[in-house]
């Protein structure tokens, strides 16, 4: 039976490449996830975990947390978040978080900012959440700076869409690796949105991103090696990466990967098809 993508007209997969580089279409519509596990919370979980004696076992972490020590309210502020020795309780949760947080943990205030977006322990209310999350950025929190990153860009969370202030929380976020932030970047470069237009940074960022799995950044570049915007025109590693997206659910990227298809060889095909497995 033939595709009914072989029936689509170009101008049809132009409307879904532009639906993807203005974020409208399949991946990169979606804002980031809120729920994250820092290399921070890892490390208390780790330690959490090591208490072996129930409620009990964590007696000395709640003393010192008394006494001040803000690892300790960390800690403990994870451990009433995630229930683990303690009964699952926000409301402690925050309590601890914000004693953390006033002495200038910044993990501690990016969690803050995520329970007043969330409505964790307290209502929800976006202007405090952007103000711990704010505090939490300028400390170098990456996750913060993407968030923030992502709502000046989006014009979400509470804050009206700045592309420049996108940009600027956004680049510290993708230097310290955050794959979202990096991909989001290569967006605004490609793009032009509060930067000039810079194809050759735009695919440096993308490229970051997309092989750490970031599925905007993956769909992206496969539209840079489309069109040949900052690389050099290549159909087999644009099919490749469509072909990578279209594995993963992307229905825009499967339906402009099989329009492509039919300007390929079958030599062409099995060369990107192979080279798809080996980006997998």
């Amino acid at each position: 039976m033939t595709s009914v993508v072989v029936h689509l007209r170009p101008v049809s997969v132009a409307i879904l490449v532009l639906g993807i580089l203005i974020g409208h279409v399949g991946v990169a519509k979606e804002a980031p996830d809120l729920v994250f596990l820092s290399d921070y919370e890892s490390y208390v979980e780790r330690t959490l975990d090591e208490f072996e004696g129930g409620i009990g076992g964590i007696g000395w972490v709640q003393e010192q947390a008394q006494l001040g020590d803000r690892m300790s309210q960390v800690t403990l502020a994870v451990a009433y978040k995630r229930g683990a020795h303690v009964p699952k309780d926000y409301e402690q949760a925050l309590i601890w978080f914000r004693k953390a947080a006033d002495q200038g943990d910044a993990f501690a205030a990016s969690m803050l900012g995520r329970a007043y977006r969330l409505g964790e322990g307290t209502p929800i209310d976006d202007s405090k959440a952007n103000i711990w999350y704010r505090k939490a950025a300028e400390q170098g929190d990456a996750h913060s700076q993407l968030i923030l990153g992502i709502a000046y860009s989006r014009g979400i969370w509470g804050l009206a869409r700045n592309d420049a202030n996108a940009v600027s929380w956004l680049e510290k976020s993708a230097k310290q690796g955050f794959p979202e932030a990096q991909s989001e970047l290569g967006r605004k470069y490609m793009n032009g949105e509060g930067v000039p237009k810079n194809y050759v940074l735009s695919v440096a960022w993308l490229r970051k991103a997309a092989e750490q799995g970031d599925p905007q950044g993956q769909a992206l570049l496969a539209i840079a090696y489309h069109m040949g915007k900052g690389v050099p025109k290549d159909d087999v590693r644009a099919y490749a990466w469509y072909n990578l997206r279209a594995a993963q659910g992307d229905e825009a990227a499967g339906k402009i990967r099989d329009f492509l298809s039919e300007t390929m060889t079958p030599a062409q095909v099995a060369e990107a098809q192979k080279l798809s497995r080996e980006l997998f």
